[in-house]
């Protein structure tokens, strides 16, 4: 069986407490959705995410009502599991990783996780330098 995947990269701006989209990939192409800035709110679990820099599972995205504005593009996907991932360096978050998948409860297994936050880490180096670079 076939599972679609679905992987969003979003920023975070620290002073403004908000997620810019940069990039990402979705079953049909379809990323306007990237161009939509998302306000970090208490209790929601973006926020979460971004200040305890701890990556979190979602089995059903859809019936989730603590990451509201990814219901709709849940619903438009038939996305149900999803992991958020943060971006960090040191203990600093840089942005998030969403990766969402049409199976219930999908969860990224043991060696297949370990690479992927090994990846994720050197972004987050790469980001850090850069934002040194450019005085952001």
């Amino acid at each position: 069986m076939t599972t679609n995947l679905s992987g969003l990269l979003f920023i975070y701006h620290q002073v403004g407490r908000k997620l810019y989209g940069k990039a990402g990939i979705t079953p049909d192409g379809e990323t306007s959705f990237l161009t939509r800035s998302v306000l970090l709110n208490p209790g929601n679990l973006l926020t979460q995410v971004v200040t305890e820099l701890c990556p979190v599972s979602v089995t059903n995205l859809r019936g989730e009502l603590r990451v509201p504005e990814w219901q709709e593009v849940a619903a438009k996907y038939n996305i149900q599991g999803k992991i958020i991932l943060p971006i960090r360096y040191k203990d600093n978050c840089l942005g998030v990783v969403l990766l969402g998948s049409q199976q219930w409860g999908y969860l990224l297994a043991g060696d297949t996780r370990a690479k992927l936050l090994i990846v994720i880490g050197e972004l987050g180096v790469v980001l850090e330098q850069n934002q040194k670079e450019n005085n952001l």
